[in-house]
């Protein structure tokens, strides 16, 4: 999904599912989980404070500059990509950390071949 909006252009869904993908917003929940609820207010909490990046201002304007340094800065931890605590990354967990890299510099590439943006890098 991630990939699909970058490709359209959509950053600041994009950004929002990267940072939500780091925070572990994306994790599968029971629907009958006692604290189901309680963890969907506090994730849209988290997500309504995050600053992301923002499409239509200048991608060198200074909240695009802060979302893409907090970018840089998001991971995917080992546990959220299915690696028990200690164990080297395999298989599926492995290419889930791949992916995310992969993604968040798609991102990063993207933006910085934007038209307007490429004529002011050095």
């Amino acid at each position: 999904m991630v990939q699909s909006l970058i490709r359209c252009r959509f950053f600041t869904e994009a950004w929002l599912a990267l940072y939500a993908i780091s925070q572990n917003h994306d994790q599968p929940r029971g629907l009958v989980e006692a604290e189901a609820l309680d963890k969907a207010i506090v994730e849209a909490q988290e997500m309504s404070n995050a600053t992301p990046f923002l499409q239509h201002e200048e991608p060198w304007s200074e909240a695009n500059t802060q979302a893409l340094k907090k970018l840089v800065d998001f991971a995917l931890t080992p546990a959220a990509a299915g690696v028990e605590e200690g164990a080297t990354p395999s298989g599926t967990a492995a290419w889930n950390l791949w992916v995310f890299k992969k993604l968040k510099a798609e991102f990063l590439v993207t933006v910085c071949s934007y038209q307007r943006v490429f004529p002011k890098m050095n």
